[in-house]
């Protein structure tokens, strides 16, 4: 489940990440992230620097169903 939004590109060979980045509501908002064939530092190096420009999430609240 947790690799449906980026098992089509992994298909075509481009490496994605999906990243929290915000709380929205209550709720995480996430950023993808897709590189070209081959740019798996590319992808892992945006990553980071982006974890590193958003602030810290808070404890997301759980949902029990």
């Amino acid at each position: 489940m947790l690799t449906r939004l980026t098992a089509p590109f992994n298909a075509a060979g481009l490496p994605a990440l999906s990243l929290p980045i915000a709380l929205a509501g209550g709720l995480p908002v996430g950023l993808q992230l897709v590189g070209p064939a081959g740019g798996d530092d590319l992808v892992l190096h945006t990553a980071r620097l982006v974890e590193r420009l958003c602030p810290p999430l808070g404890p997301v609240p759980r949902m029990d169903h």
